[in-house]
């Protein structure tokens, strides 16, 4: 089972550097594979003080631009693959609502990633609080068609999705929406699974994220339809990821 940590815009770099170290110092199972998408202003650190312990560490972005050049601002797959990186996250929910990100951008950028050896955690999720379920399926549809038209099934070796539905993130969502129950996020990632075997003939390892109740956690575990869980807020308290650690080996 994998466990991502998304620290987001939240820590800075005696912060993170702080929770690296009491990650450091959970007994982590053997049956759960950590990985940390951090800052850009601390990867280079967290890669040295993480080697050897199990725990990979993502970038949360990277740029379209293959290579260096006149990008002011920008970090290239290729600066992350040097720094010793292990992947990236691409095509978050939050990317797309709040920075306006295209799925012909994050085409791109999986391009650049992808190229350059960097395993990518693809984001993809309806973005329509309150949209009918079968418009949820339709926008997911129409993400990934438009995002991985140009690949073959040899290209994706290193691709995981990472599954978010703005009904199951309370911040993003208004008291009158309805947030997806468990047999609603079932049918939404059984989809998800079948569009890669009918378009590609092959199986992508699928992470969910979004708020769950314990017995839906237990529900999505068992169903053998993801492979692990996106945490966001709970990953910045060691005591309460701790606890999710502690959850997820038992299962």
């Amino acid at each position: 089972m994998i466990v991502v940590a998304n620290w987001k815009m939240n820590l800075d770099f005696k912060q993170s550097l702080k929770l690296a170290d009491q990650y450091l110092a959970l007994d982590l199972p053997a049956s759960l594979k950590i990985i940390v998408l951090a800052s850009d202003l601390v990867l280079q650190d967290l890669v040295i003080k993480f080697k050897g312990s199990g725990i990979s560490v993502f970038a949360q972005d990277c740029s379209r631009f293959p290579d260096q050049g006149s990008y002011t601002g920008e970090i290239s797959a290729k600066q992350l693959k040097k720094l010793g990186v292990n992947g990236v996250l691409l095509g978050h929910l939050e990317r797309r609502l709040h920075l306006g990100e295209s799925n012909s951008l994050i085409s791109s950028k999986l391009k650049s990633a992808l190229s350059s050896n960097l395993k990518v955690m693809l984001g993809v999720g309806d973005t329509v609080p309150g949209q009918s379920f079968k418009g949820d399926i339709e926008e997911m549809d129409e993400q990934l068609s438009a995002i991985l038209h140009s690949f073959n099934a040899s290209e994706l070796d290193d691709l995981m999705l990472a599954y978010e539905s703005v009904n199951s993130i309370s911040s993003l969502r208004s008291d009158s929406d309805k947030e997806d129950d468990l047999d609603q996020i079932l049918m939404k990632l059984e989809f998800l699974n079948s569009w890669f075997e009918k378009r590609f003939q092959i199986k992508v390892p699928i992470l969910y994220g979004g708020s769950l109740e314990a017995e839906d956690l237990k529900g999505l575990a068992h169903s053998g339809m993801v492979k692990g869980f996106l945490v966001g807020r709970n990953s910045l308290s060691i005591k309460d990821f701790k606890l999710i650690i502690k959850a997820l080996a038992l299962l």
